[in-house]
């Protein structure tokens, strides 16, 4: 899949946490863990990341911070 052009992975928080109720450390450890994970076993660096709910009170400005410092390019919301 990683392989498909019409294919396009991207990574969700690992525990399924909504990123605007956490501390900055658990923000940072949700996004970065799962970018590892992808990069790690299956050799794909994304840019996309997904949250949990997708809506306005799931995400934040300290959030968007914590994404662009992961190299997050790509947000889509549910909005």
């Amino acid at each position: 899949m990683k392989n498909d052009i019409l294919v396009t992975l991207g990574v969700h928080s690992h525990s399924y946490r909504v990123m605007a109720n956490l501390n900055l450390d658990d923000s940072e450890f949700e996004t970065s863990h799962g970018l590892k994970l992808i990069k790690n076993n299956i050799k794909f660096k994304t840019h996309y990341y997904s949250s949990p709910e997708g809506l306005q009170n799931n995400f934040n400005n300290e959030v968007i911070k914590v994404l662009k410092k992961n190299g997050i390019k790509i947000y889509p919301t549910a909005i």
